[in-house]
């Protein structure tokens, strides 16, 4: 996947309890150098990752989109990172 909005995630690892993701936006790029997603709304991607999304993404992150209409890039930056092992790829 490459695109050209950046954003960064990190687990915060929380005594007794299941990690937890947080979210960096644009200045957490800006002030870190560093990013681990790249929004799906200026991105390039294979046509055959909507298939996934659609037919082979776990039905539980397609449920969560749609009700809080809000992630389906992170859905999608996701599912592509796994599906190539590889990480995004920002154009700056």
């Amino acid at each position: 996947m490459v695109g050209f909005v950046p954003r960064v995630h990190w687990v915060d690892q929380l005594e007794g309890s299941m990690d937890r993701y947080t979210y960096g936006g644009w200045w957490s790029v800006w002030w870190t150098g560093t990013y681990s997603i790249v929004l799906s709304k200026a991105a390039f991607f294979h046509m055959k990752y909507l298939d996934l999304y659609t037919n082979q993404m776990p039905a539980s992150i397609r449920d969560y989109v749609t009700k809080n209409r809000n992630c389906e890039d992170i859905a999608m930056s996701f599912l592509v990172a796994n599906a190539t092992g590889a990480p995004p790829i920002w154009v700056k």
